[in-house]
């Protein structure tokens, strides 16, 4: 996708977390490092996320964000509530 379109990746992992697969050069990465925890902190972590997803929503205005885990679906459509960007999950 990143070679026919402006693509941006947010994870959650903090940018020191070693990647599984290489990423185009082309495409915009983003760390949320908002991972782990337990207790108040994951409480916390999940809150947090849904503001980085609103904001950078809001920022990039993208034409749809793709997500494509459990937790982070519904992450992702909480967080693009009312930003008008379509989420497909």
């Amino acid at each position: 996708l990143a070679e026919r379109y402006d693509v941006a990746l947010m994870t959650c992992e903090p940018p020191d977390v070693a990647r599984f697969y290489d990423l185009s050069a082309s495409l915009r990465l983003v760390h949320g490092g908002l991972m782990g925890g337990s207790g108040w902190t994951r409480i916390r972590h999940l809150l947090m996320r849904l503001g980085v997803i609103r904001r950078e929503a809001r920022r990039w205005n993208p034409d749809v964000v793709l997500s494509f885990m459990d937790t982070m679906n519904i992450t992702a459509v909480i967080g693009c509530y009312g930003t008008g960007v379509p989420v497909a999950v």
